[in-house]
């Protein structure tokens, strides 16, 4: 029978545990635990954290237990792993080259850092995604890259003030959901490495440790053993839908390298003042695989939980959305501050590119937007953009018969990304609904000196991508520093796109 009880915050589920075992343990011991996993459980029901450490198991099997009729379902898993971690890989690799070809450094973290110390990991350490980070002072030139390369932030926000954000590309919608090849796959560009100490410099030194790789022929930078092992005991506190347990494989994988030291272990949580972000995972790898915790490392530890925020972050962290600690957000800035207030990170450029706005009910519109035209497809070009010294957007739109809670348009300037406008409705409107975003900014080095510049307005449906018909009617005009700008068109994804030079 299966539980979903977490008796301590980041210790795997007991089902988990078992699977652990058989990865990690002496033989004997996996072979003992095996047999219980598979007394209450089968590989066809395994749930999508198991799986995951299915992929990890199916090699050592051969030795836990000889000739086992779960082994093709194994090696199924394996390939599957495989598969998909090929995918992703072949998709991120165009961003890895465009940031190398721009002499840009790159450190590779997590799974994919230990794929590119070992590539036979790639079918046994299932990776979501491909996580990047970037030195803090080539981080704007980053963003500008992969920008004018077809690539935008996900979330609207450049990565900066935030610790990471994802980066994809626009796709449009894909009726067949079983198609691997039509996923959005995102690369994780990163400032800081850990969630604890993102407002502050700490990941700097990361950059002063780091050793050199090879990912698909490609050099990259891998984090030092120690900070690998850092890295993967913090993160097994930070909560996720499926509650993935691989942390565990990759901390015991990185303490086994010949680099990996306690002192320098011990140093980055004291100057994080992470102690009680590590403990949990320490504490189990202590209770499960004999981890030897310093005496100085277990002081710090029990400093740092004696603090009441720091302590209180970490159930922040590990709580999931429908079972919140209250004033969480408060909070984790609150410890941010405590942690970071002597080194605060201070971004040399900050960037708007995530425009908000409130919707109003037409009936309750105080300025009335006049000569609205009727859209019917998800992207809208504007042929013509007039210029002087401000060129400032405004943008009005009409909306009616949504039913989405928050609408997104990404905004493309010759082809090029250069923000977002979010919507946030209190709940979804069956009504007309007036909605004005005002003084956008537009990029002044996107802009040509001559000839017209196309402005693309385009629709996001809830998985970021773009959708066939828009799902609801709207109107829209467009204003350029309060002058009227009616020049548009509204194209399919395809008709618009067909231009753009693309490195899927």
């Amino acid at each position: 029978m299966k539980t979903t009880d977490y008796p301590e915050i980041g210790w795997p589920a007991p089902d988990l545990r078992l699977l652990l075992r058989v990865c990690c343990s002496p033989i004997e011991q996996a072979r003992v635990a095996w047999n219980q996993w598979l007394s209450f459980h089968s590989i066809a029901t395994a749930t999508w954290a198991e799986v995951r450490l299915l992929a990890a198991i199916a090699q050592r099997m051969q030795i836990i237990e000889p000739g086992s009729h779960q082994q093709p379902l194994l090696e199924g898993i394996r390939r599957f792993v495989w598969t998909r971690n090929q995918l992703r890989l072949d998709r991120s690799m165009p961003v890895i080259d465009l940031l190398l070809n721009a002499n840009i450094p790159v450190m590779i973290l997590k799974g994919v850092a230990r794929i590119a110390c070992n590539p036979a990991v790639t079918a046994a350490r299932f990776v979501r995604d491909i996580d990047i980070m970037i030195e803090t002072s080539r981080l704007d030139e980053a963003c500008d890259v992969l920008i004018s390369n077809g690539w935008r932030p996900v979330n609207g926000i450049l990565p900066g003030i935030s610790r990471a954000e994802p980066f994809a590309q626009l796709l449009p919608e894909c009726n067949d959901k079983n198609n691997i090849y039509s996923e959005d796959i995102h690369v994780d560009i990163h400032r800081s490495a850990i969630h604890y100490g993102r407002s502050g410099t700490f990941d700097d030194i990361f950059w002063t440790r780091c050793h050199d790789a090879f990912l698909r022929g490609r050099r990259v930078k891998i984090p030092a053993s120690t900070d690998q092992f850092l890295q993967a005991i913090v993160h097994g506190t930070i909560g996720d839908i499926n509650r993935p347990v691989d942390w565990v494989i990759d901390a015991l994988d990185a303490k086994a390298n010949t680099d990996f030291s306690w002192d320098v272990f011990t140093e980055e949580v004291q100057r994080r003042k992470a102690g009680a972000a590590v403990k949990p995972g320490l504490d189990y790898l202590a209770w499960e695989f004999g981890l030897d915790l310093p005496e100085k490392l277990q002081n710090i530890i029990r400093i740092d939980q004696r603090n009441l925020v720091f302590r209180t972050e970490v159930q922040v962290y590990w709580r999931m959305k429908e079972n919140k600690v209250p004033h969480g957000s408060k909070i984790r800035r609150l410890a941010e501050w405590l942690r970071s207030r002597h080194v605060l990170y201070r971004p040399t450029e900050v960037r708007k590119t995530l425009w908000q706005a409130d919707a109003v009910s037409k009936t309750h519109r105080i300025d009335t937007v006049t000569n609205l035209m009727p859209v019917t497809m998800p992207v809208i070009e504007f042929n013509t953009i007039i210029r002087d010294q401000e060129n400032r957007l405004s943008v009005d739109f009409t909306i009616e018969g949504t039913k989405e809670p928050v609408i997104y348009f990404d905004l493309l300037l010759d082809d090029i990304w250069f923000g977002r406008l979010k919507l946030d409705l209190e709940k979804p409107y069956g009504r007309k609904l007036s909605a004005s975003f005002h003084d956008i900014t537009l990029p002044r080095k996107l802009l040509k000196y001559n000839g017209n510049t196309k402005l693309h307005i385009v629709y996001l449906n809830s998985r970021g991508q773009v959708p066939v018909v828009l799902p609801f009617q709207l109107e829209i005009s467009l204003s350029i520093n309060n002058r009227k700008e009616l020049l548009q068109r509204a194209l399919s994804f395809d008709e618009a796109y067909s231009g753009l030079s693309s490195i899927n």
